[in-house]
């Protein structure tokens, strides 16, 4: 069902830019499931985390992003670019001490700032080692970690304890439990499993994320709550051994500087 706050936000808009905002949510939702775009639709429809003001105005660019683009996906990801981390900041009281990111071995690789062609290699034999060489250590400082909106999560236990903690560090067990739907994680690629510290200075801004910060991610799920601190994985089905979802949050682009060695590499 629809969330006041969608309902809000889309009658703030101008009839034409509402008719051109409505009439794609319900091609979205009339396409055979299960469909990228049908879950995209509902996640607009379910958000609880933007304001009216910033929501309306996400749809009004969506509205304009329709007008120029042909793809109507391609429209989405133009407009939700314009509205980044615009879910609430966590509070200093409440923000984890220590982050966890996956990511696809060569999906990281895509973003390599290193002309070292033995650089996956090198990765592959350190992976465990809390004791890198310094090599690796000046080489991971400059390498990007993911790409303009990073999603993280945190042990809720224990804001300073493993990201990881109660998960099997298997492909399939970290897939599922962070909801890594997209194509590129079907591969057999392990995962590196990162650690990162968010207070060292300058400490990173963390927020809870929202279907702008998704973008085209249909695998995301806005929290019902309105008054949640931060988001909540969606783990995937059938989900056979049963994982809880994980927390959470949303941060811009960092570098490894951060990383809190070891990192490790998931088991096939």
């Amino acid at each position: 069902m629809p969330s006041n706050t969608y309902q809000s936000a889309l009658k703030k808009l101008d009839p034409k830019r509402r008719e051109s905002v409505a009439r794609q949510l319900d091609v979205w939702r009339n396409e055979a499931p299960p469909s990228q775009s049908g879950q995209i639709a509902e996640n607009i429809a379910s958000e609880t985390a933007l304001t009216p003001d910033v929501f309306t105005q996400l749809l009004a660019d969506f509205a304009d992003a329709l007008a120029k683009h042909s793809d109507p996906l391609i429209a989405w990801e133009k407009a939700c670019g314009l509205h980044t981390f615009n879910g609430k900041a966590i509070s200093q009281i409440d923000r984890p001490s220590k982050l966890g990111r996956a990511s696809k071995f060569d999906k990281f690789l895509q973003y390599v700032r290193t002309t070292d062609a033995n650089f996956k290699t090198t990765l592959t034999k350190y992976a465990g080692n809390d004791k890198p060489p310094r090599f690796l250590k000046n080489i991971l400082d400059v390498q990007p970690l993911g790409g303009p909106v990073i999603f993280a999560t945190f042990n809720d236990a224990d804001s300073t304890g493993d990201p990881f903690d109660g998960l099997p560090w298997d492909r399939d067990a970290i897939r599922t439990a962070l909801g890594l739907g997209q194509p590129e994680h079907n591969t057999p690629d392990p995962y590196l499993l990162f650690r990162y510290h968010s207070s060292e200075p300058p400490a990173l801004p963390l927020h809870r994320p929202t279907i702008a910060d998704a973008g085209t991610f249909s695998h995301f799920r806005p929290v019902k709550s309105a008054t949640a601190k931060w988001g909540s994985t969606h783990p995937i089905p059938p989900n056979n051994r049963n994982f809880p979802a994980k927390p959470e949050l949303a941060h811009k682009q960092i570098t490894g500087v951060r990383v809190a060695f070891p990192y490790d590499m998931t088991a096939s």
